[in-house]
């Protein structure tokens, strides 16, 4: 009950057993009094514990223990309608101190070390500093039963598969985007085909995050930024053999999916959810390696538009939209007109081809 509501032990040491509401899919508990949160234009008169959906058996905890309590309550007179009691005679109402005491158990029972975290970490201030300091594994959200032709679907696996087709359809590409073949007189590329480095691969190593998530192999960024020589020089082996080789192993491209609801989406529909992707960390670190690679020839070799801001170090929207300002000035102060055309490419669009995109001319009439 602590850790479902992230209440403090006042707030346990006030529930009643009188003031108890037995819902279809939740129990109400009233307070016999105020909480230290109680200001003049919030007050707290009860607290609601929700069903937990995925395992009902769990909710029946307290309706056994107010059965089991119900010979030792005989006698009491209706001030002494505490909820919790003591399990030695004389079997009274606990205190706060009992309760705390009670909660760092389970604490401790759980396998959680109480020397870091104490009784109050169940408290909902405690629960908001671990989730800023990043401590909560991620956790794939709750999703609401699909549809698929009409026809609900009632397993975990249907669901699955029925988000996967969704998945894939939208994002494999009919019409591939053809690779642009360079000059190779002007614009060798045997700058980036090397070997990649020692000092590269330790570059991308420190950079990276150490609270990113895991993929299906559970390698840390944190491992990976440790590692000694040996295993530094194996990974540079590996990484280089698949860059040599022009090879991708088969096991970097698996990734556990998260989907994640829309807000305002129908939640019955696959459409209203946003995949995100957690592959293996040590295939990111091959990508990053290889993206700043590319990064610095394409720049070396002045390859890149003045006019593209996206995926560029230093570089973002809002250098766009001063550049789009000062154009739009430039057109007021010699009075002409200043044409801005707009082009979104929706992803759940699958039939667009987006290599025909590249042909796209605008022909404008002079006035």
């Amino acid at each position: 009950m602590a850790l479902t509501q992230v209440a403090r032990v006042q707030t346990l040491h006030l529930l009643v057993k009188n003031g108890i509401r037995i819902e279809q899919d939740s129990i109400l508990v009233e307070l016999r009094g105020n909480v230290k949160q109680c200001r003049p234009t919030f007050n707290v008169r009860s607290v609601k514990f929700q069903a937990y959906s995925r395992n009902t058996s769990l909710c029946v905890t307290l309706q056994h223990y107010l059965a089991r309590t119900e010979e030792l309550r005989q006698g009491f007179s209706q001030e002494d309608d505490e909820l919790f009691l003591s399990y030695v005679r004389p079997h009274k109402s606990v205190t706060k101190d009992t309760i705390a005491r009670w909660v760092k158990a389970m604490l401790q029972r759980s396998g959680v070390d109480t020397t870091k975290f104490t009784t109050g970490s169940v408290r909902s201030a405690a629960v908001s500093k671990v989730k800023a300091m990043k401590i909560v594994h991620l956790q794939a959200p709750l999703t609401f039963p699909l549809t698929s032709n009409n026809v609900l679907l009632t397993t975990d696996a249907q669901n699955a598969v029925c988000l996967a087709t969704h998945i894939h359809t939208t994002f494999s590409s009919p019409d591939p985007v053809p690779t642009p073949v360079l000059p190779s007189s002007s614009h060798s590329s045997h700058d980036i085909s090397t070997a990649i480095t020692p000092q590269e691969l330790t570059s991308t190593l420190h950079s990276l995050s150490i609270w990113k998530a895991t993929g299906p192999d559970d390698v840390l960024n944190k491992f990976l930024r440790c590692l000694p020589d040996a295993l530094l020089q194996l990974l540079l082996d590996i990484l280089n053999n698949s860059w040599l080789s022009g090879t991708f192993p088969s096991v970097w491209r698996l990734a556990i999916i998260f989907p994640f609801p829309k807000p305002g989406k129908n939640l019955m529909i696959a459409s209203s959810y946003r995949p995100i992707s957690l592959p293996s960390n040590i295939s990111k670190v091959f990508e990053h390696v290889i993206q700043n690679r590319l990064t610095w020839w394409l720049e070396r070799k002045h390859l890149l538009p003045p006019n593209v801001f996206s995926f560029q170090p230093q570089r973002g929207i809002l250098d766009a939209l001063l550049l789009l300002e000062y154009h739009i000035q430039e057109g007021f102060s010699h009075k002409k007109l200043t044409l801005v055309a707009f082009l979104e490419l929706n992803p759940f669009v699958p039939d667009v081809q987006k290599a025909r995109l590249y042909d796209i001319r605008v022909v404008v009439p002079r006035a």
